[in-house]
């Protein structure tokens, strides 16, 4: 599949931009956070600080219209405390003695009054969920002349302050996403005009140039890589261009000569053809010759062979006579023996 380069340049930019906006999402929410948790330790400081005071002024903790009153107080010098609840060792056991919710009056503390009644803790306080709000809960030991006489729990929430951060994190978020948004179209803007534009006209000067128009000039006027790459592409199409024209003076001369050869050789198969003609009515003249000799020298032997054979018939009665005439002269020969042996007997 392939990919538009604008997309592949900008989408790893907008993938980076994203990612540090979460990050920033990320860290303002910690830092949000541990911010609301400050705050509201400094508050809840306070609050401790403002109750030991009032308490300290009421002389006996089982005085319930009083130390109502001082949470009343407290409630309404402090907006974002929900729940006070003032809690003692009675002679029937622990209880809690006051508390802006007049349910819970009387009732039994929670396990984290109780600790601090035995000594274990000196002071806590944890976040917790209540009604679907998020809540501080607050537990600090009730001294008197060294002693441990009570506890007191109150509860702060984060709604109000919330508030505040969620509208400033909205903000932030619109800011963040504008800011990202116009980082965009400048970071977009830059590419189009240092990257995108060079490129397109660099890819409209190579199309031509394969298209076969050596003449295209390349429109990039630059001081950077791509400036010199457009300055190497035209020198590269300049040389193209004189090769192409070297080369086509080239194929014209090397047609040329081959245009003479090919005359020349046309020139050589007809003289060729010519010649072959001449030669094969004198290959038939000589054919006839030859036939006709070959005639007159089969005659010829035919008389010599005939010549011959009565010469041969002569010579065999040649011999026939020759050795009747040996055998004749053998008898003769052999007639005078035997006369002369009788004339010899005669004699004798």
């Amino acid at each position: 599949m392939k990919i538009n380069l604008k997309i592949k340049l900008i989408l790893p930019f907008f993938l980076f931009l994203v990612l540090l906006f979460s990050l920033q999402a990320i860290i303002l929410e910690k830092a949000q956070s541990e911010l609301i948790e400050k705050i509201y330790k400094e508050k809840s400081k306070a609050v401790i600080q403002a109750l030991n005071i009032g308490l300290g002024l009421v002389p006996n903790l089982e005085n319930s219209e009083e130390i109502f009153l001082l949470i009343q107080k407290v409630l309404f010098l402090n907006p974002d405390v929900t729940e006070i609840n003032i809690s003692a060792l009675t002679q029937r056991g622990p209880k809690i003695l006051a508390s802006s919710n007049p349910s819970l009056i009387n009732t039994y503390p929670s396990s984290e009054d109780l600790q601090i009644f035995q000594g274990k803790i000196s002071s806590i306080s944890k976040r917790e969920k209540k009604d679907g709000k998020e809540i501080y809960s607050f537990f600090f030991p009730l001294e008197s002349k060294g002693r441990i006489i009570g506890s007191c729990n109150f509860k702060i929430s984060f709604e109000s302050l919330q508030k505040i951060f969620q509208e400033f994190e909205r903000k932030l978020m619109a800011l963040s996403g504008f800011s990202v948004l116009f980082l965009l179209l400048i970071f977009y803007f830059l590419l189009q005009r240092e990257i995108f534009i060079p490129l397109f006209e660099l890819k409209r000067v190579i199309g031509e140039i394969a298209q076969g128009n050596l003449e295209a000039k390349i429109k990039i006027k630059k001081k950077d890589e791509l400036g010199e790459l457009g300055e190497g592409l035209d020198q590269m199409r300049e040389k193209i261009k004189d090769l192409t024209e070297n080369l086509k003076l080239k194929i014209k001369e090397k047609s040329q000569e081959l245009e003479e050869k090919v005359k020349e050789l046309e020139k050589t198969k007809e003289e060729l053809e010519e010649a072959k003609l001449i030669l094969e009515v004198k290959v038939a003249a000589r054919t006839r010759e030859l036939g006709e000799l070959n005639k007159s020298l089969e005659e010829q032997i035919r008389e010599r062979t005939k010549e011959l054979q009565k010469r041969l018939e002569e010579l065999e009665k040649f011999q026939k006579l020759a050795i009747a005439r040996e055998l004749k002269m053998v008898e003769l020969k052999k007639q005078i023996e035997e006369l002369k042996a009788k004339l010899k007997e005669e004699k004798s």
